[in-house]
């Protein structure tokens, strides 16, 4: 399986004053810039939507593996409570240095039936120094968590963790919750693919739309004399639209949302970048695909976070797809208890009751004889 990643020209610096264009720095090869008028934009914002969400809307089920690279940097006192934390005896201690995380992020995903299995296992997690490029003496654990989300509920595991018990090793436990517990580790350990076309906020597409209808409505969307802009360049297999969107960071400050579709990428967005008026750019995203069954699906998603200055990068995570079935018959075991790790004698613990249960031969057993029924006995989907 392979996969294409459009790599952009070097960024231009867009700056839009009530429809007046300025474009700083190269325009590349692929020819002129077109700029869509107003009148015209409904209909190019329409038709991008239309075109990013046909793979949401084709998809009835998707399994495969992503390799993970998750990198965070640490300078300041972020650096210096970091190790205060983790390494307190580290005596040579560097001023700057990366946490690097490798893990590798199995999924299955059953669009009809709102059922996703998000399994993230570190493989390799160190600390390297910025000016060395050496790693540290610390010792950091990797982490295993598997995660099954339903309509309903949440169940999560971490295999290679223990409970703290009175005697013995401790117990390991897996912990069901509600869904929306979930949506805090999003673009962490739970990667579910359906949220990808995302990139900030709501889907693309309801952003498009919503767009279009307030132009359609308005005459022109502008912000404080910072109006939108829809740009057309090539042609072909090489057409791109640019779609810039002004937003108000607070008073006085601004920022742009610009978005990239590529006809190679099924006019899919290929890249996000959030920047402010002044330059500096605060968040990236970058998107390739893969086009598998008449499906474009993500096989390659880069998100940059930057410091408020824009100078310095803080967290960068990248997604590459290494295996991928799409719209094929998911295996019944999927969305199991055994999918999810639960070995015998394994507990459960109902965080919304507070039912603790163990797990034997494929059933959760209420610890508390009185309970008549435990609410974790519904836990598998």
């Amino acid at each position: 399986m392979s996969a294409r990643v459009f790599l952009r020209r070097p960024e231009s610096v867009l700056i839009t004053v009530t429809g007046a264009c300025l474009l700083l720095g190269t325009t590349g090869a692929a020819g002129a810039v077109e700029c869509v008028p107003p009148a015209e934009q409904p209909g190019v914002l329409r038709m991008l939507a239309a075109e990013s969400r046909k793979t949401f809307d084709g998809l009835r089920t998707w399994e495969g593996v992503f390799e993970v690279d998750d990198v965070e940097f640490y300078f300041g006192e972020r650096a210096t409570r970091f190790l205060d934390d983790h390494a307190p005896n580290l005596t040579d201690r560097p001023a700057e240095f990366k946490k690097l995380n490798h893990a590798r992020v199995t999924f299955a995903v059953d669009c009809a039936r709102d059922l996703l299995l998000s399994r993230f296992e570190s493989t390799d997690v160190c600390l390297v120094g910025l000016d060395s490029g050496q790693r540290l003496d610390v010792t950091l654990i990797p982490f295993i968590q598997t995660t099954i989300v339903t309509p309903e509920f949440s169940l999560q595991f971490s295999s290679n963790v223990r409970v703290a018990a009175a005697e013995g090793p401790g117990r390991r436990l897996a912990y069901l919750g509600a869904r929306e517990e979930v949506a805090r580790q999003e673009w962490g350990i739970v990667v579910d693919p359906r949220e990808f076309p995302r990139g900030y906020g709501r889907p693309t597409w309801e952003n498009l739309q919503m767009t279009a209808e307030f132009v359609e409505l308005n005459g022109r969307l502008e912000i404080d004399g910072l109006a939108l802009r829809v740009e057309k360049e090539g042609s072909g297999d090489q057409q791109e639209y640019r779609v810039v969107l002004p937003g108000k960071a607070g008073p006085g400050r601004y920022l742009f949302q610009e978005m990239t579709f590529r006809a190679d990428a099924g006019f899919n967005t290929t890249q996000v970048v959030m920047r402010e008026t002044t330059g500096p750019v605060r968040q990236q995203m970058r998107w390739a695909y893969l086009r598998q069954d008449d499906l474009w699906l993500p096989s390659f998603i880069e998100r940059t976070v930057m410091t408020a200055d824009g100078k310095r990068t803080t967290t960068q995570r990248t997604l590459r797809l290494v295996d991928s079935r799409a719209n094929r018959a998911l295996p019944a075991e999927v969305f199991t208890y055994r999918s999810l790790g639960l070995a015998d004698e394994d507990q459960m613990l109902d965080e919304r009751s507070g039912q603790l249960s163990v797990y034997r031969q494929g059933e959760l057993i209420p610890l508390d004889s009185s309970t008549s029924e435990s609410p974790a006995r519904s836990a598998e989907p």
